[in-house]
């Protein structure tokens, strides 16, 4: 697992990540150590529900399913949020190795758009050459299969 993780840019879109992190947050004795932002959430339930465990954690009250639900309910934004904080728990989430799930979904999802990214410069770097698109295909395929 990468520590930069927290710098990346976009969240991964993959729901079960997602929840397992902020499952791991509701179990955990210090749930902003894992260094985790609200931008790392696609969804804007598990944002809503980011918010409510970052509030908790910061103001010192303890983070748990029943609290994160109770601050939820009183700010109007626990049918917005899904619900019930315990469906984070559906998955079998909590503990390192749903934390680790998601920082491999992560990293995954970088190392994919670092690779679509330099498709795309190659792609505008070879239309710049008006290259055939049989050689386009091919160096495509190098790319793809580093075998540059």
């Amino acid at each position: 697992m990468s520590k930069e993780v927290a710098e990346w840019p976009l969240a991964p879109k993959n729901e079960t990540s997602e929840k397992a992190a902020i499952a791991c947050m509701l179990t955990e004795a210090d749930p902003l150590s894992v260094n985790l932002t609200e931008s790392h959430f696609f969804y804007p339930d598990h944002q809503l529900v980011y918010r409510a465990i970052k509030k908790l954690s910061n103001s010192k009250q303890p983070v748990s399913i029943i609290t994160v639900r109770a601050l939820l309910e009183s700010n109007g934004e626990l049918e917005n949020a899904g619900g019930d904080p315990s469906r984070f728990f559906e998955y079998g989430g909590g503990g390192n190795a749903t934390l680790a799930y998601y920082f491999d979904h992560l990293e995954q999802a970088r190392s994919n758009r670092m690779v679509f990214m330099h498709i795309r410069e190659k792609l505008e770097d070879l239309a710049k050459l008006k290259i055939d698109a049989g050689d386009l295909v091919a160096e495509l395929l190098k790319l793809v299969y580093n075998n540059e």
